[in-house]
């Protein structure tokens, strides 16, 4: 219920008590103190009690009244929530207003306030003054909307430049100023002093060159959002008037996007401060919606190739402004968007698999609107262009620009036409080749996944870098991280589906060499090596001195961003490997073969059962603190050995891993244990639960029933890759 003012009490001549309604003074006086309270809370509760009275003439004229109280206060103080409610209240009335006429006369009214206050050193007001314009393009008279424009226009082109402050806020004054020619009153020596101690001070953090992109432009970037609004406002007007538009509207229309407008949208797109860049690109956005196709098309003749640039900035919230502006200006343009694919087809698509949540989903939104199902059919017909891209990002300096790059590499080599990809293959590997020895190790996965792609799809023009390639897979089968061995391992299974015999001969000895390695693994082992991966954008890092029983326990899980404050990893070069190095753990190669064994058992199950054996014997390894970790992949890869195998042939090895199954169920790691506990549900649902339990003896029968693991759980999982 709305908050309604008290109202006046006085005695009558009988002694009686009667009640009267408050003036229009009185309650606007309330409203104000109401709206000009400390609090933003209170503030809000007031305005939207305020508006939820405005139906009819006398909630009109008591907003009218609270606004000139709200005017009258802030001219004679220095409050800006005064100034800030002024222009909220204003807008508001003129929203509600049904009759157009008046509510013409009121965005007049409004314009002379957002004259006033465009450049209010208030942040919060200028805010206010956004919205409002909203208000007065969507309800006001031709010549209001091009006064404001003019003024907004103005304000832009005055303020590209930020102006250096003073401690106190003022510009520095003359006095504070060394001027070239003057005399000076110091001798020759203190002046020589003088210039010496200004050469080699070092600038001020915050000021200059050293003034961070993650600060705003103050009136630049309010003043660009009060052009989106008034965009945003003609759309509206256009929607709500489109069949009484005066002439001189339509010709504003047309005015609000000028020769000298869009070239100082194009400079704000292209600006340093990453905020102005992302207002810039949202004005270009509510452009395009508000306009007309063929106005529409001339915006993107001109602006296409900085759209472009857009969807590609480091900033994640610019390169989805740009994402919101290029869907826009695709979906407004009509047929002729195809004239744009060639520039915009490439980056829309690696946007698509971008780290940012934001940009990946809403560009895969905007890749089914706009191409609907010619997707594939366009990316071949410009694929020149987008593989020249894909290779300019694989050397991109942000890391997750390299990461989606390769993946996008990946999809090309499976879902576009083999004809069109095909002159491009060996261009596209050696950018692969230089991700894959990438500092991040996300980026060396995502290589990994695409080169593997490569050699399945084009296993002919890959066949040259195979030498290179086989040593990287082998190399990262033995990495430290466990999802680039699974990855790896999955690779290696890949190319023996394209390359048969010829690539088994070499996998095979490697899977043969690697397999018991963690048989030598010395006691104090480090999860890790001499690495320390605390995923910070996934570069592993030297490890620190820490005693035995910290290894690893304490690392700090430090998650950022998209990259845009990321500290920036070094990308690979041509001839050097990733650039830490490291002495590898005898495990890890176990835990990698283990890997590799479920891969190879989808393509070569007969060959997978030759290493049941030795894959049982390192059950047994245990000697080392880190074997829970063998363990765990063990117990989560041997359920889909099992099932690519079949059961008749893997039924006869099952003895021998009943007993360390059912021995790491109770080791105490909570995840090893989770691992052997689907395990044994597998089996007991393949072979049936009365012949598993056969095999087991009553301790373990024991086990089975009183586990967390097995006696609660539902059933087994599906069997992991």
């Amino acid at each position: 219920m709305a908050w309604i003012p008290p109202r006046v009490a006085f005695l009558g001549r009988d002694g009686s008590i009667h009640h009267s309604p408050p003036s229009f003074a009185t309650m606007a006086s309330t409203w104000t103190s109401r709206l000009c309270a400390s609090r933003q809370i209170d503030r809000d509760a007031a305005l939207e009690e305020l508006r939820s009275t405005l139906e009819g003439r006398e909630g009109m004229a008591r907003a009218d009244a609270t606004v000139r109280a709200l005017l009258e206060r802030a001219r004679g103080g220095t409050e800006w929530t005064a100034r800030a409610s002024a222009l909220h209240v204003s807008s508001a009335v003129a929203m509600a207003e049904h009759d157009d006429d008046v509510a013409q006369e009121k965005a007049q009214k409004m314009v002379d306030v957002l004259l006033e206050h465009l450049e209010d050193p208030e942040p919060r007001v200028r805010e206010a003054v956004v919205e409002a314009a909203r208000v007065v393009a969507a309800r006001g008279r031709a010549e209001a909307m091009g006064d404001l424009r003019r003024a907004v226009v103005r304000s832009i082109r005055d303020n590209f430049e930020r102006k250096e402050e003073t401690k106190e806020g003022t510009l520095p004054s003359c006095a504070e100023t060394d001027v070239q020619g003057e005399e000076s009153d110091e001798d020759d020596d203190e002046w020589l002093v003088g210039m010496l101690r200004r050469a080699n001070a070092a600038p001020k953090p915050g000021t200059g060159t050293f003034r961070p992109s993650t600060e705003g432009w103050r009136c630049l970037e309010t003043s660009l959002k009060t052009l989106q609004k008034m965009a945003e406002g003609q759309a509206m007007r256009r929607r709500r008037r489109s069949d009484a538009e005066t002439k001189e509207e339509a010709e504003w229309d047309r005015t609000l996007a000028d020769e000298e407008t869009l070239s100082l949208l194009a400079k704000a797109m292209l600006h340093e401060n990453r905020f102005v860049r992302e207002a810039a690109h949202r004005v270009v956005a509510a452009l395009c919606d508000g306009s007309r196709p063929d106005d529409v098309y001339a915006l993107g003749d001109a602006f296409a190739p900085f759209l472009a640039r857009g969807l590609g900035d480091n900033w994640s919230q610019v390169r989805f402004a740009a994402s919101a502006a290029t869907r826009a200006f695709l979906m407004h343009v009509g047929d002729r968007k195809i004239e744009f694919f060639e520039l915009l087809l490439p980056r829309m698509a690696l946007n698509r698999h971008y780290v940012a949540e934001g940009v990946r989903n809403y560009s895969q939104e905007t890749w089914e609107a706009v191409m609907g199902n010619t997707g594939r059919e366009w990316m071949a017909r410009v694929f020149a262009h987008v593989a020249k891209y894909y290779i300019q990002q694989c050397k991109a300096d942000n890391h997750a620009v390299r990461e989606a790059a390769c993946a996008c590499i990946a999809e090309a080599m499976a879902k576009v036409s083999r004809t069109a990809v095909s002159p491009h293959v060996p261009a596209l590997l050696k950018a692969l080749l230089i991700c894959f020895r990438d500092e991040s190790w996300p980026v060396r996965d995502a290589a990994c996944t695409a080169t593997a792609r490569a050699a399945m799809e084009f296993s002919e023009e890959a066949r040259p870098m195979l030498d290179e390639l086989y040593r990287l897979w082998f190399d990262h089968l033995w990495d430290n991280i466990a999802s680039v061995r699974e990855n790896s391992a999955f690779a290696l299974a890949q190319v023996r589906k394209a390359y048969g015999l010829e690539a088994e001969s070499r996998i095979l000895p490697v899977l043969e060499e690697r397999l018991t390695m963690a048989k030598h693994q010395p006691e104090d082992s480090r999860k890790f090596s001499n690495l320390e991966n605390v995923s910070t954008f996934g570069v592993a890092h030297a490890r620190r001195l820490v005693e035995e029983d910290d290894d690893g326990k304490r690392d700090n899980q430090t998650m950022f961003s998209c990259g845009s404050l990321a500290p920036k990893l070094r990308r690979g070069s041509g001839c050097m490997d990733h650039s830490f190095q490291r002495e590898k753990e005898p495990w890890e190669a176990s835990d990698g073969a283990i890997c590799l064994i479920a891969e190879l058992s989808q393509v070569i199950p007969e060959k997978v059962l030759l290493y049941m054996e030795p894959l049982s014997d390192l059950a047994y390894v245990r000697h080392f603190s880190h074997y829970y970790n063998l363990q765990e992949t063990l117990w989560r890869k041997l359920p889909s050995i099992a099932e690519n195998v079949g059961k008749k042939k893997i039924k006869v090895h099952i003895d021998l891993f009943v007993g360390p199954m059912f021995d790491a169920l109770k080791c105490g790691h909570q995840l090893t244990e989770c691992a052997a506990g689907k395990c044994i549900l597998f089996f007991q649902k393949m072979l049936g639960e009365g012949i598993f339990n056969a095999r087991l003896d009553d301790a373990q029968k024991h086990l089975l029933q009183t586990s967390t693991f097995t006696a609660s759980s539902p059933g087994p999982a599906t069997p992991s890759r």
